[in-house]
């Protein structure tokens, strides 16, 4: 039996777009589902594991965010269109949520703030917290005790401080152009660095669960190990050196991260970002330049982040000079020598 002249035979590349396209709704309806289904749960969830489901929301949309954009070259455009709003809600809909669990934490912050006001000299100092259990967001909860622990002497840009660190929370805060390194190797519940500007922070012998920056400027900063993840807002001007499980970046500019990570890094409303790679001890695979910008859903790489270039890296000899280990002209001659590699001088 002869088939029907009047009907053309389907086109086999036309039929495996088809196919292809069948394959992805699918794939993304299901995982809209899901995701919406854990959304809806976090307010049920206990607040010591709230902040582990958050992160795993955040990871499901920033993963079907790049399978979007995997599937650009040949979904319609007014269905990509869809799938972006579609993510937006998503991602509108889960910091409505975290901004709900914590509105007493928000207002008990602003108190601190006004009774705590950021000194113009550098005596705020590192401090510890002992733990706390209180229900926190995703992000670490800023320990609420500033008393120095151990206290910094005054200082010259010129002089390297060496001071020990317990096994507690660590928030080293409100500094300027102060030369800091951790000497003994310990673990530590979390740590804090905020309100810094213009100086050297190298804890790379420290291991962490958990790291908080926030508001520091022209600065370097290494860490050791993060077994979770590290949470980064209003960095600018600055070189970050870390291992860690997640990394979330907020509202940075001109930033150099070298990076181990074991998940998809994430920016959100960031400028100029650029990501180069740590050597991966532990064998794992290292997602340094897999980033997903929450503020950029269309298919095309986003502007605000980049690989950082090979002759714009910062050498093993610089980051030597970050522990002192030789004569480097000070705070000011390291800060000036990496600023010269940063911008390709070299």
């Amino acid at each position: 039996m002869s088939s029907d002249p009047s009907i053309p035979a389907p086109h086999p590349q036309q039929t495996q777009t088809q196919t292809q396209n069948e394959r992805f709704f699918h794939h993304f309806q299901d995982a809209v589902s899901t995701l919406r289904t854990q959304l809806s749960a976090l307010a049920s969830i206990p607040a010591d594991q709230r902040p582990e489901a958050i992160d795993a929301c955040l990871t499901g949309i920033a993963q079907l965010s790049q399978d979007v954009r995997d599937a650009g070259g040949y979904i319609p455009a007014y269905d990509l269109k869809s799938c972006s709003e579609t993510l937006k809600s998503l991602t509108n809909e889960l910091q409505t949520t975290r901004a709900s669990f914590a509105p007493r934490t928000k207002f008990s912050f602003k108190n601190r703030l006004k009774a705590n006001p950021i000194q113009e000299k550098n005596e705020a100092s590192t401090a510890t917290t002992p733990p706390t259990s209180a229900e926190a967001p995703s992000t670490p909860k800023i320990p609420e005790d500033d008393t120095p622990h151990p206290p910094l002497p005054p200082g010259t840009p010129n002089t390297i401080h060496r001071p020990s660190f317990p096994s507690t929370n660590i928030l080293i805060t409100n500094h300027s152009s102060i030369h800091l390194i951790a000497t003994s190797s310990s673990s530590t519940s979390s740590g804090t660095l905020r309100n810094i500007s213009r100086s050297i922070i190298d804890l790379s012998a420290l291991t962490f669960s958990t790291l908080n920056l926030k508001t520091i400027t022209t600065s370097i900063l290494t860490f050791g190990p993060v077994a979770g993840p590290i949470h980064l807002t209003g960095l600018t001007n600055c070189v970050l050196r870390v291992t860690c499980r997640q990394f979330r970046m907020h509202e940075c500019r001109a930033v150099d991260v070298y990076l181990d990570v074991g998940s998809r890094p994430i920016i959100e409303d960031c400028r100029g970002v650029r990501f180069a790679p740590l050597p991966r001890g532990s064998g794992e695979e290292n997602l340094w330049e897999q980033v997903d910008d929450f503020k950029w859903l269309r298919p095309e790489h986003s502007p605000n982040w980049c690989v950082l270039p090979v002759a714009k890296r910062v050498g093993e000899g610089l980051w030597e000079n970050l522990r002192g280990e030789r004569d480097s002209g000070g705070l000011d001659g390291i800060l000036g020598k990496i600023d010269v590699v940063r911008r390709g001088l070299e």
